[in-house]
């Protein structure tokens, strides 16, 4: 009655052919559904993949290694002895506990395109490094993504959720089990060259940010639900594109560029300046502020005579620091990507 994909673990070999015999004619048996028989305490499975453990008797220790962290759920009938950080919450129907696993000490989360509001590309993760080992590996796989050479937005990581950033796509992946939660194909939602632009993506509470031509989208972390939708136009002027984003507390940071100033994958020109010395940046006419809850416009500011350049945009202390154009002619350019040279006459 359920999308979960389930395992189910028995200790009787001849009770686990039984079972496996009459869910076979369900058709469930091998797809979304499969039962283990456990030879030992220890469960054959890597850390931190099961979203929900339902416990029967194997042992708490084990439960909680394989437990997902960030919401992970554990419930059962027997009083659960926690021994890893988390809390009690309320039970489903039929059971009398249920603990959900908190994150792991020390981790930290990646929201912005350079990690943080102010570009520091520092987690202040405080996990000491150690060996590594692959968790999984699958999908979204290289599909949609966007290759190498163009140097397109790595993705954010938010609360056990991984955001994916891909050429006219967009995808909410499970950090501990690799589970595609939900996947959009949004024409103009990706983005290149982000050292001649910025980031379009934000990681927040249990939203993602994101920025599409000239609209940001507002989408449920888990969910991939559209829980709303920010037209720039509401805080710049017609016809422009939605260029920077960033969320600082309760506001989101945006700003608006010319329309088509955004460097586009396939354009010979746009692909030139991610290689070539001399070549121009993005730059936005309006940097602008707003409630990020509800969308309702909090300050905004237009450079008198210039542009702001797109890759110098971050926050730092609450102050929207950014470098600025004076030349008046940077603010008429046609299509707003715009040299050094011509920025800084």
């Amino acid at each position: 009655a359920s999308d979960l994909r389930v395992i189910v673990c028995e200790r009787d070999a001849a009770k686990a052919d039984t079972l496996r015999t009459s869910l076979a004619t369900s058709g469930l048996l091998g797809t979304r559904l499969a039962v283990h028989t456990m030879t030992a305490d220890d469960l054959p499975y890597r850390p931190y993949l099961f979203n929900l453990i339902v416990a029967g008797k194997s042992p708490a220790k084990e439960l909680f290694r394989v437990l997902r962290p960030a919401g992970g759920r554990l419930v059962g009938n027997a009083k659960i002895q926690a021994s890893v950080p988390g809390q009690a919450v309320a039970p489903p129907e039929g059971f009398a506990h249920a603990f959900a696993r908190g994150v792991i000490p020390g981790s930290t989360d990646w929201t912005h395109v350079y990690g943080d509001p102010g570009n520091t590309a520092c987690s202040n993760d405080q996990l000491l490094f150690g060996e590594f080992a692959v968790l999984w590996f699958g999908r979204p796989g290289p599909r949609y993504m966007f290759q190498r050479h163009i140097k397109g937005a790595a993705p954010l990581y938010r609360n056990g959720t991984i955001f994916v950033n891909g050429k006219d796509y967009t995808a909410g992946v499970d950090a501990y089990n690799g589970a595609i939660l939900w996947e959009k194909h949004i024409p103009g939602s990706g983005r290149m060259a982000l050292l001649k632009d910025c980031g379009n993506r934000v990681a927040a509470d249990d939203r993602l940010y994101a920025a599409v031509d000239e609209t940001c989208l507002v989408i449920g972390a888990r969910s991939g639900e559209e829980l709303a939708r920010y037209p720039v136009a509401r805080y710049s002027e017609a016809r422009r594109h939605w260029g920077y984003m960033a969320v600082w507390q309760d506001l989101l940071i945006g700003s608006a560029p010319r329309e088509g100033a955004e460097l586009t994958p396939g354009v010979k020109a746009d692909y030139d300046t991610v290689w070539y010395h001399n070549k121009p940046v993005v730059t936005s006419l309006t940097v602008f502020g707003l409630n990020r809850k509800n969308g309702a416009p909090r300050w905004r500011y237009d450079p008198k005579q210039g542009v702001v350049a797109n890759p110098t945009l971050a926050i730092v202390d609450g102050l929207v620091c950014f470098l600025e154009s004076t030349n008046p002619a940077t603010r008429a350019d046609e299509d707003g990507k715009v040299t050094l040279a011509e920025m800084f006459k």
